[in-house]
């Protein structure tokens, strides 16, 4: 097995019926178990092969290719891994009120970290990564929330992954971030299973769908822009969450299920719990677990 074989192929887990309160069937996909600890991580790869490929990136002079990203800590952690790897530099834009953990761990693996300033707004990496692009036009900036392989690498990994799952799947719950899961997985599923409901989760008080947030504590989705690989007509429904929640329902999972996740594999979970809930015991439902919850700590 290579290193980047560790990519893809996460476990599929059931959630007890006596957790969610309800007779319908709750998967959680665990995308921690990636190279790299989180569902990014397909990302990562999938756009930096495609960068390879369609000669964006000269894999014959690594040592003249810099990779620019704006992160949250996950993508760039799927970019450091390749440019580890090829020998690219990489230069991440990242949130300064992000895990300081997170943050360290892409020092650690070779990148240069820049920080934006948060206040500016839930945007702030993105402006800054921007700011840099436009002082360095050489660099290759990946940008996740435009880049079609952030949907590639979920409708081509994750959604057939699900598919090949279950024989049945009729709803999808996922935070909206970069759009890039909800929207890869969205239409894999549609095309398998026509009936399948797409719901998007948001924290309560923003609107994803029109691009409008407010601070917030799950990190990495509702970023205050609408993305532009985000396919808003595959989205059936948006559940908003709620802060108090979040953080109650984090500390149960820990305590009776031994999952110690991020906030937005969380509210996903939530979200998935109030459909199961008002469906017939018959129905499936699948949300995913972006990351887990060790590089948060902080």
């Amino acid at each position: 097995m290579e290193i980047l074989d560790c990519i893809g192929n996460t476990p599929l887990v059931r959630l007890p019926n006596d957790f969610t309160l309800a007779e319908a069937t709750v998967l959680l996909k665990l995308e921690e178990y990636n190279l790299g600890g989180s569902v990014k991580s397909r990302i990562g790869y999938q756009m930096v092969i495609d960068a390879e490929q369609d000669g964006r990136i000269d894999i014959n002079h690594p040592e003249k290719v810099t990779i620019l990203e704006a992160t949250g800590g996950n993508t760039g952690i799927g970019i450091a891994q390749l440019c580890a790897l090829r020998g690219y530099r990489c230069i991440l834009a990242v949130p300064d009120n992000y895990s300081k953990i997170r943050v360290n761990l892409l020092r650690d693996m070779g990148a240069q970290v820049v920080l934006s300033d948060h206040t500016i707004g839930n945007d702030s990496h993105i402006r800054k990564a921007r700011e840099i692009l436009e002082n360095n036009p050489v660099f290759i900036y990946l940008d996740q929330f435009a880049n079609p392989s952030n949907v590639k690498a979920h409708y081509l990994g994750t959604g057939q992954e699900i598919i090949q799952s279950h024989k049945e799947i009729d709803y999808f719950v996922a935070g909206i971030g970069s759009g890039g899961t909800i929207s890869g997985v969205g239409r894999a599923l549609k095309e398998r299973f026509p009936n399948c409901k797409i719901i998007g989760i948001q924290p309560e008080g923003c609107d994803v769908l029109n691009g409008l947030a407010i601070p917030h504590i799950i990190q990495g989705i509702a970023i205050g822009q609408i993305p532009k690989v985000l396919d808003k007509t595959l989205i059936d429904e948006i559940i908003s969450v709620n802060e108090k929640d979040v953080l109650n329902m984090k500390l149960r999972i820990s305590k009776t299920l031994g999952l110690y996740l991020g906030f937005s594999s969380i509210a996903n979970i939530l979200g998935a719990m109030s459909i199961a809930i008002d469906v017939s015991k018959d129905k499936t439902i699948v949300t995913i677990s972006p990351d887990g919850g060790r590089n948060y700590s902080s």
